[in-house]
C-alpha cells in the first residue's frame, strides 16, 4: 500500500469525472471464476475514480504515471483516493514491489525525480482471497 500525504474531498473526485461513473467502457465486469487464480485478477485491478482524482491534484496523476511505469497493470488507487496498492502474486514480489518503490519515490543526489510530495508510507500487506 502506498500512502501519499494527500487528502481527496469524495465528493469533488466524483464531481470531476467527466462522464458518469459507469458510463460507457469505464467499467468492467469480472466472471466470478476468474479470481480463483491470483494471476488472472492482479491484472484487472481499475478505479473509475481514478479518472477524477487525476483532475483535481497532479500529484495522484504523478503517482499513477510513476506506478504505471514501475509495476504496469498491478496498481490501482483505493476508493476515491488517495491510497494506491500494487498486486503481487506472493509475499516475496510484494517484498521486492515495496522496495522498488521505496527506491523509485524517495529519488536521490543523482537527478532522480521526486514525487510531489512523497509518499508518507509504503508498507506491504497480505489479502487473503477464499477460493470458494
Amino acid at each position: 500500500m502506498i500512502f501519499p500525504e494527500i487528502g481527496l474531498e469524495t465528493s469533488a473526485v466524483y464531481a470531476s469525472l467527466s462522464e458518469h461513473l459507469t458510463s460507457g467502457a469505464s467499467h468492467r465486469n469480472f466472471p466470478a471464476g476468474a479470481f480463483r487464480e491470483k494471476t488472472a485478477w492482479v491484472h484487472s485491478l481499475h478505479n473509475r475514480l481514478l479518472d477524477g482524482a487525476r483532475r483535481i491534484e497532479p500529484c495522484i496523476d504523478e503517482i499513477a504515471r510513476a506506478l504505471e511505469c514501475v509495476s504496469p497493470g498491478r496498481w490501482t488507487m483505493t476508493g476515491s483516493g488517495s491510497c494506491f496498492i500494487v498486486a503481487a502474486t506472493d509475499r516475496a514480489g510484494s517484498a521486492d514491489d515495496a522496495e522498488i518503490l521505496r527506491l523509485h519515490f524517495r529519488g536521490d543526489d543523482k537527478g532522480a525525480r521526486r514525487i510531489c510530495p512523497p509518499p508518507v508510507e509504503i508498507m506491504t500487506v497480505s489479502i487473503l482471497v477464499p477460493i470458494c
